[in-house]
């Protein structure tokens, strides 16, 4: 479970100034300035807010966490109309261990997937947990998909809730040792 393995935290709230260390006292304002920062264990926290991230190929080992649930915390493509510039997946996660909670992603229109997951030897755990995905067009694609022959060995979705979305499908699960969705 990779909820159990943190070894860091970083804070981000989109109202925060600038300038800021990812601290409690001088949170992040740019989500993709503390995935830059993590190292691998670490849980970012996200105050209510909306963020924008579009093409972010995650490598490290994080929990991307709403610090105040799902609705009022949004992930969001990145141009005006919640756009991407078609060149890849919103979130590609290509990371050992990868949990996002208590987060909604909206806005994403592509014809590729909102979030795909890649494994290898060393990947274990790809978790959603409480994500809600609305808004979002992936045209002919699932809005969440593998992305290679190497799969995790355990994939989870938990309390997740797809609507007012077009797409090819929610989401495609797939692992070498065990799929579990429930609610």
């Amino acid at each position: 479970d990779p909820t159990l393995t943190t070894a860091s935290k970083l804070y981000v709230d989109d109202n925060a100034g600038y300038i800021g260390d990812g601290s409690v006292g001088a949170p992040f304002k740019y989500l993709k300035d503390a995935l830059d920062a993590a190292v691998d264990g670490t849980l970012i926290s996200l105050e209510a807010g909306t963020y924008e991230l579009d093409d972010y190929l995650l490598t490290k080992r994080v929990i991307i966490r709403g610090a105040k649930g799902a609705v009022k915390t949004i992930i969001h493509g990145g141009t005006p109309n919640g756009g991407s510039s078609d060149s890849g997946t919103f979130l590609p996660v290509a990371s050992k261990n990868f949990a996002l909670e208590n987060v909604t992603m909206r806005m994403f229109r592509d014809d590729k997937p909102i979030i795909s997951y890649t494994g290898s030897n060393n990947v274990k755990v790809f978790m959603l947990d409480g994500v809600i995905f609305r808004d979002n067009n992936t045209q002919t694609k699932a809005m969440i998909a593998p992305s290679a022959t190497d799969r995790h060995k355990y994939v989870y979705m938990y309390n997740c809730l797809f609507y007012a979305n077009s797409s090819l499908s929610g989401a495609v699960l797939d692992a070498d040792k065990d799929v579990r969705a429930y609610n």
